[in-house]
């Protein structure tokens, strides 16, 4: 189910705004970046309001700073750092 509601998510957004298909082989590195920086952003604000729920965007915002400052540091000093999201047991 989760397949098919991400493939009609993004073949409704194609529609609508009237996308063509794009290879990734085809975009630069530096595209392919700003990609991922936008799906990880995405990933924490979902975490966010999983784990802390509705509160004021401002302190939604620091705890996720906090997180990529995190994942940033422990990446820099430590290979195969982790970030500060933790999976669920």
């Amino acid at each position: 189910m989760e397949e098919s509601l991400t493939q009609n998510l993004t073949e409704s957004i194609k529609n609508v705004l009237g996308l063509k298909e794009i290879s990734p082989a085809q975009l630069s590195p530096l595209v392919l970046a700003y990609i991922g920086d936008s799906i990880f952003d995405l990933v924490i604000k979902t975490y966010l309001l999983d784990t802390k729920g509705n509160m004021q965007v401002n302190k939604l915002n620091r705890f996720a700073s906090n997180i990529v400052k995190d994942r940033d540091y422990r990446a820099a000093v430590k290979p195969g750092g982790r970030s500060g999201i933790q999976k669920r047991s």
